[in-house]
């Protein structure tokens, strides 16, 4: 048994599954299709009886309390974070849409034939798509890790260049001035 067959509905496809591929390789098939039958007459007597799940209700605000929790971190470097994770998933369209048009050729030379001017032209703009997304990505990953070292220079209580202390206003409260 697989390791991915968890419950008894599961162990009953399976099985059903595998004597339908040996029904199909033997020469008497008679015993094989009682076999099914009786695996058939099975699953609908399980499906019968099994109750029906039920979903977890949740609330709406719940909901939308879940959604401005993932979005709280509105901060620079999670914003560069999601832009450059958009970049990529656009590429990655790009990509397709790349090899979707060159799939069109079915293997075949398009140089000499009718219409192979433009369909080098369209292959060639949407190569140049997938080659500017590669260097959008490239800044993009420039710029998150620039904003990830300032954000460590940040937590080692130094200003952004590295060079000295942070000695900004917000960081000194009224409590720490008294004392």
């Amino acid at each position: 048994m697989s390791r991915f067959i968890t419950t008894d509905l599961d162990k009953l496809f399976a099985k059903r599954t595998r004597l339908e591929r040996d029904a199909y390789f033997a020469d008497s098939t008679t015993s094989i299709r009682k076999e099914i039958d009786r695996l058939d007459a099975q699953i609908l007597e399980y499906i019968e009886k099994a109750p029906e799940q039920s979903q977890e209700k949740t609330d709406w605000n719940d909901i939308l309390k879940n959604q401005q929790e993932e979005k709280s971190d509105n901060s620079r470097l999670a914003q560069a974070r999601r832009k450059l994770e958009r970049l990529k998933g656009e590429q990655d369209e790009a990509i397709s849409r790349a090899y979707s048009h060159q799939a069109l050729t079915n293997g075949q030379p398009m140089n000499d034939k009718r219409g192979g001017a433009s369909f080098m032209r369209k292959q060639e703009q949407i190569e140049g798509q997938v080659f500017s997304k590669m260097d959008e990505i490239r800044q993009q990953e420039e710029r998150v890790e620039r904003l990830e070292h300032q954000q460590h220079l940040k937590e080692m209580g130094l200003n952004r260049q590295g060079s000295g202390l942070d000695m900004s206003v917000q960081k000194y409260t009224l409590e720490s001035v008294k004392s």
